[in-house]
């Protein structure tokens, strides 16, 4: 995932997450998901979960998330993680991370 410089109440910002089979190291075909969730931790450790799109068909696993009004509430670190959800089970991917910073005061 880039690291764009967030700021508190940015809309539209992309979050783009390419999966990765571990033991390849290769991009992991998550085009069988039944659905994806993208999970956020945010700095208060509270959690916001958002629902993923593939940026493709889902072969190259890239999936992501456009944020929206109040998503980026809260300035500091964040986490997040993707779990795609298959009719026998779950994945998910690595833990990332970025940084929400603060605005000029009006």
């Amino acid at each position: 995932m880039s690291k764009p410089q967030i700021h508190q109440y940015d809309v539209g910002i992309q979050f783009k997450v390419s999966l990765v089979d571990s033991t390849t190291g290769l991009a992991r075909d998550a085009s069988g998901a039944q659905s994806i969730q993208i999970v956020f931790q945010k700095p208060s450790r509270s959690y916001m979960t958002k629902t993923g799109h593939f940026l493709t068909d889902g072969s190259d696993g890239i999936v992501f998330y456009t944020s929206t009004s109040n998503d980026l509430d809260e300035i500091g670190f964040y986490r997040i993680q993707v779990f795609l959800f298959y009719n026998d089970g779950a994945i998910r991917s690595e833990i990332g991370s970025f940084r929400v910073l603060r605005n000029i005061p009006e």
